[in-house]
């Protein structure tokens, strides 16, 4: 499927990790807040791995949503997407995320994690104490 401006978003991305043998493409341009790469043509926001994948691969079926198998927003290789079904991509994020021993704040899972969340105890407790203040 040819989309003029899949070459304008491959101009915008630069390697990054390796996962199975290929480099992230990560996108250096716009991001939505939660680090998902966008462009916007002819006046429309459209996702850049969502361009990307149906411009290199395919279209993505209805109802299913693409899975960044490297687990990086930012990246635009279609060979890092998976089109998968909403409960199973929140199924693989949970468990990639239980399969990391800290939190990006640098805590131990196991000694902070907060029962029945999936964010640190011990940075909790101190944003509600400043909070208190």
């Amino acid at each position: 499927m040819q989309i003029p401006w899949a070459d304008k978003i491959a101009a915008k991305c630069t390697e990054g990790e390796i996962f199975e043998g290929l480099p992230c493409w990560v996108y250096n341009g716009s991001r939505t807040r939660a680090g998902y790469g966008v462009s916007y043509q002819n006046g429309e926001q459209a996702y850049c791995h969502r361009t990307m994948y149906e411009a290199a691969r395919a279209e993505i079926p209805p109802g299913l949503s693409l899975d960044h198998l490297c687990r990086t927003r930012a990246c635009c290789n279609p060979w890092h997407l998976d089109p998968v079904t909403h409960a199973e991509n929140m199924r693989r994020a949970g468990a990639a995320r239980q399969a990391t021993p800290k939190f990006p704040c640098g805590h131990s899972r196991r000694e902070h994690r907060r029962p029945n969340r999936n964010d640190c105890a011990e940075c909790h407790r101190q944003r509600e104490r400043g909070r208190r203040k």
